[in-house]
């Protein structure tokens, strides 16, 4: 097993983050890996849309659980 979270619990920490900051976490199908596919994740204030500048992650897969 590998010492690094899955993505689940990645992308759960990263929403955990966001609350304290009063930001929001969306994620969008990837355009820019083409053939790769996964999920562009994207970190937006107010009135923000994803764009490269609030881009944080992308992750090929977000399970519905923990895969620890």
């Amino acid at each position: 097993m590998s010492d690094r979270p899955c993505n689940y619990c990645s992308y759960k920490r990263i929403e955990e983050d966001a609350r304290k900051k009063g930001k929001r976490v969306v994620r969008i199908p990837s355009t820019k890996m083409e053939s790769l596919g996964g999920y562009e994740v994207h970190l937006l204030g107010q009135w923000e849309k994803p764009n490269e500048k609030n881009w944080i992650a992308w992750m090929m897969e977000i399970t519905e659980t923990c895969q620890c």
